[in-house]
């Protein structure tokens, strides 16, 4: 009885067995200090003499969409490339495309670069994929021998707590135009955050700070102002919204506030985009402490905790989850489709984020509230090793607002502060006995 003729070819990916990505597949991180590193060997072995050329090693970090328009029949598709490499391994051949019985062994050690190249993801109509590709070619009628592996990477574009920050692939706005919804005329509303690009998962501190348009007669006098040369005076913009005795025509100088994180992603190719994905991701946090006014209008700061990467978002089309700021929670999400991804512009894809701050103040004369809405393109990328999310903005040294008091709901207490990275530290410290 004659033994059965074996052949082989397989990927072997070096990882952490206990952590794996989404099938099962290997899963690595990487950061700027770190970058992840593909290791692992491919090995081929043939017990007997078989029909082959060179072993050939293909690696790709590539981002693939594909979409049918409802007026077509055909798919549109895209595919950019962030990373490829061949390897070739030499076998032993008895002749031209005959492989000599053996074991063959090819090395492979592929760095990832965590600025250049996006984690894994899949989308609705696309994907961010790395995948290892090793094949034998042979001539017909034998079909080549092929093997696939994909490895899921989740990169961090932040490298350390302390470290420079670095914005992740994600377009850059160079100026904010004003909202044409925008209907309170004369309150300049400004949204400080410490950076620009963050941890998904990372509690970051945002202070909103209103100000009441006033001009000096003595500098811009108003050509509509009969009143005297003396003291500050409100913008004559801004008078349609005063009453005779000259104070705002609000019910209060202090609004409801509402923040919402929107991301956006868009699947195109070199001649078509598609439109936005209907399955938009939006989490909205509810605040539960009040501002405060100030002597030149109002500014309050809170926390919020940005969910955490591939999280999900409650509602298809224009979901929200409620929470409260003052603690930094966000209530628990139900799965849908896709969940938060990782900032991305590159040719095929592109996913972005803003936070978007409501204020909604009530007049007292229409039941027609007054809306400011204000919209600040922000980062994701993913924490570093899947670690828990430090707080990175305790230590930075915020610029100091003059007349800024908090009052914080755990304790009921009015708190002054003298300025905002005080003020961050206190909220944190009190939150944390509570």
């Amino acid at each position: 009885m004659f033994d059965k003729k074996k052949k082989s070819l397989k990927i072997q990916i070096n990882h952490d067995r206990t952590r794996l990505g989404p099938c099962g597949v290997p899963l690595l991180f990487g950061t700027p200090e770190r970058p992840a590193v593909i290791q692992g060997q491919v090995v081929f072995e043939t017990d007997y003499l078989c029909k082959g050329g060179d072993l050939e090693i293909e690696y790709t970090a590539q981002a693939n969409v594909e979409w049918s328009e409802q007026t077509s029949q055909f798919s549109i598709k895209g595919q950019h490339n962030f990373d490829h490499k061949k390897i070739t391994v030499n076998l032993k051949h008895a002749q031209r495309n005959t492989i000599e019985a053996g074991r063959y062994v090819g090395e492979l050690n592929l760095p990832v670069d965590p600025i250049k190249v996006p984690s894994s993801m899949t989308l609705e109509d696309g994907e961010v994929c790395y995948k290892i590709v090793a094949r034998i070619r042979r001539k017909f009628p034998s079909t080549d021998l092929t093997v696939e592996q994909h490895v899921w990477v989740i990169n961090s574009s932040i490298a350390s707590p302390r470290a420079a920050l670095q914005d992740c692939l994600s377009p850059v706005y160079l100026s904010q135009k004003p909202d044409p919804s925008n209907k309170v005329p004369g309150i300049t509303t400004s949204c400080d955050l410490p950076a620009t690009a963050f941890w998904a998962g990372e509690t970051i501190p945002v202070v909103i700070k209103a100000m009441y348009a006033t001009t000096s007669l003595y500098d811009n006098a108003s050509v509509f102002s009969n009143e005297s040369r003396t003291g500050l005076l409100p913008d004559w913009a801004m008078k349609r919204n005063l009453d005779k005795n000259g104070e705002l025509n609000l019910e209060s100088g202090l609004p409801s506030i509402s923040v919402r994180l929107k991301q956006t992603i868009i699947c195109k190719n070199k001649s078509e985009t598609n439109e936005p994905e209907r399955s938009n991701y939006a989490v909205r946090f509810r605040l539960n402490q009040s501002a405060v006014a100030t002597q030149d209008g109002w500014s309050i700061g809170f926390f919020v905790t940005l969910p955490h990467m591939s999280e999900q978002s409650d509602v298809p089309n224009g979901p929200q989850a409620h929470g409260d700021l003052s603690t930094a929670a966000v209530s628990k999400i139900v799965h849908t489709a896709d969940g938060l991804k990782q900032s991305v512009d590159c040719p095929t894809i592109t996913v972005k984020h803003s936070l978007k701050i409501h204020l909604e103040y009530k007049a007292k004369a229409s039941n027609k509230p007054l809306v400011f809405k204000h919209s600040t393109p922000v980062s994701i990328t993913a924490p570093p090793d899947g670690d828990g999310i430090p707080l990175r903005f305790t230590s930075m040294n915020w610029p100091p607002l003059t007349t800024f008091r908090s009052e914080n709901t755990i304790t009921g207490k009015m708190v002054p502060v003298h300025n905002i990275r005080s003020f961050m530290v206190s909220l944190l410290l009190m939150n944390s006995r509570a």
